[in-house]
């Protein structure tokens, strides 16, 4: 009887972005995790589709907000994975095999996979500024209150940067260098930017340029002010200048970092792959020695039978990039099983051959994870 399954992505596989005082971030070295799941069934048809490149699906979606460009009268380009652009060098992704995925097969796809997002993660590196790393691991982006119930389109144009700087609306003079403060004390600097382009640094041009549609009005903006704000990055809590702004007709202001983030490669496709491990829906913890690295995600339901799942990591390990990949084995055989789409919360720990120190963590798609 051929194997049955309903799999779908995880629609919840972390929380939503908070839009309060605090932007995520994540940084220096290099972790990557690819989550292989084939407990419940055959072979997963993402296996082959992300082959050819990644597809866009409710576990990716982003809700509109104010970092999400909204194209009222066009059809919507994907907005890019960092603020600033990196070259397109990312290892060719090679088709898995034809068939169901033995248990060798998914931990040689992970291990592969790993080893391209690291060689990706190194080429992107290799344009960042020296010393040490400010990776943001969502957007530097964020608001403090909800825009009222008439306030629609003044929501889509914070989201598109479409903005109208009043006569009250100085941009304060400032350093040409940001001072970025670590919590354990590290400090350092990037180039202060605008508060234009602090806003503009997730929306392509040809979504501004429908600013001032009816859909997607310029919002006034009354005042500019530059504060400070707390960020988490890969190294911890970090301490960065912000702009803030105020607008009129509304409570609702805008922040945004004053430096951007350091450049990381664009999302990688990975046969194979489960769901994203990267921010914001995974987060890593690091043991005090440095050594033992345990991953959250989103996976099977820890349950007997076929429809759970155990998790190993397999490591490759190099001098600025760790990369793991969470490798699934079902706990019996699948044939005739129909497994529900459900996830569950699972961890997988793996030991190091040496301390992870200021190496960068980030997933199988290449994209960073925080430490939590």
């Amino acid at each position: 009887m051929p194997v049955r399954r309903i799999r779908n992505r995880i629609d919840n596989a972390g929380p939503a972005p908070a839009r309060g005082n605090s932007v995520a971030a994540v940084g220096a070295g290099a972790l990557v995790l690819a989550l292989l799941l084939g407990a419940c069934g055959e072979d997963d048809p993402r296996d082959k589709a992300e082959a050819a490149g990644p597809a866009v699906s409710s576990a990716d979606a982003v809700s509109p907000g104010p970092d999400t460009p909204v194209a009222p009268d066009s059809a919507r380009p994907s907005p890019p994975q960092a603020d600033l652009p990196v070259p397109s060098t990312a290892p060719d992704t090679p088709a898995p095999p034809a068939g169901p995925l033995t248990p060798e097969d998914r931990v040689r796809l992970a291990r592969e996979a790993a080893a391209r997002a690291a060689e990706a993660w190194e080429q992107a590196r290799a344009t960042a500024p020296s010393g040490p790393s400010f990776i943001l691991t969502q957007s530097g982006i964020d608001q403090t209150g909800n825009w009222e119930a008439d306030k629609g389109a003044y929501k889509a144009a914070f989201g598109n940067a479409c903005f109208d700087m009043r006569p009250t609306a100085t941009v304060p003079r400032h350093p040409a260098e940001a001072e970025i403060r670590r919590a354990d004390g590290t400090v350092f600097t990037r180039p202060f930017v605008g508060p234009d382009k602090a806003f503009a640094r997730s929306v392509p041009d040809a979504i501004r340029a429908g600013c001032g549609s009816p859909h997607v009005p310029f919002l006034p903006v009354t005042g500019v002010a530059l504060t400070t704000g707390t960020v988490a990055t890969s190294d911890g809590q970090a301490t960065v200048p912000m702009w803030e702004l105020t607008f009129e007709g509304t409570a609702v202001r805008g922040r945004a970092t004053a430096v951007l983030s350091d450049p990381v490669p664009p999302r990688l496709p990975m046969p194979g792959a489960g769901p994203s491990v990267g921010a914001p829906n995974g987060k890593a913890t690091v043991s005090p020695d440095g050594r033992t690295v345990t991953v959250g995600f989103i996976g099977s339901p820890d349950v007997p039978g076929p429809c759970g799942a155990d998790y190993a990591i397999e490591a490759v390990q190099r001098a600025d990039v760790v990369a793991l990949a969470v490798v699934a084995h079902a706990r019996g055989p699948q044939e005739g099983m129909v497994c529900t789409a459900i996830g569950a919360t699972r961890t997988a720990s793996v030991t190091l051959d040496a301390p992870l120190g200021s190496r960068a963590l980030i997933d199988a798609h290449g994209q960073p994870i925080a430490r939590g």
